[in-house]
C-alpha cells in the first residue's frame, strides 16, 4: 500500500514540482547582467559571422564523427544535422550584416 504524506509535505511538494516545472521548460532564470550581456552579444557586428563560424566548425565536426558511427539511427540522424549546418553556406554574403 502506498504510503500516505501529510498535507504539510504533500504541500511541499506540490510546490517543488511548480518549481521543476517552471525551469523545466524554461530553463534557470537568468540575472540582469546574463540578460545584457546577451543583448551585447546579439548586437555585435560580428554576431552572424561567428555564428556561421561555429555552424561550420560543427559540420566539420559530425563529418569527422560520423566515420565512426555504426548505429544507423544515429547515422542518419548526423547525416541529416550535416545537410542542415550545410545550408548555411548557402547564405548571401550580406546576411546579418546591420545596415546603419
Amino acid at each position: 500500500m502506498a504510503k500516505k504524506l501529510s498535507d504539510e509535505k504533500l504541500v511541499k511538494k506540490q510546490e517543488r514540482l511548480y518549481e521543476l516545472e517552471r525551469d523545466c521548460s524554461t530553463g534557470p532564470p537568468m540575472t540582469e547582467s546574463e540578460q545584457m550581456q546577451r543583448i551585447r552579444e546579439f548586437l555585435a557586428d560580428d554576431y552572424w559571422a561567428k555564428l556561421l563560424a561555429k555552424a561550420e566548425a560543427r559540420r566539420k565536426e559530425l563529418e569527422q564523427e560520423i566515420l565512426s558511427v555504426s548505429d544507423p539511427q544515429q547515422f542518419e540522424r548526423m547525416q541529416r544535422n550535416i545537410e542542415l549546418l550545410s545550408t548555411y553556406k548557402n547564405l548571401p554574403p550580406d546576411f546579418g550584416v546591420r545596415k546603419k
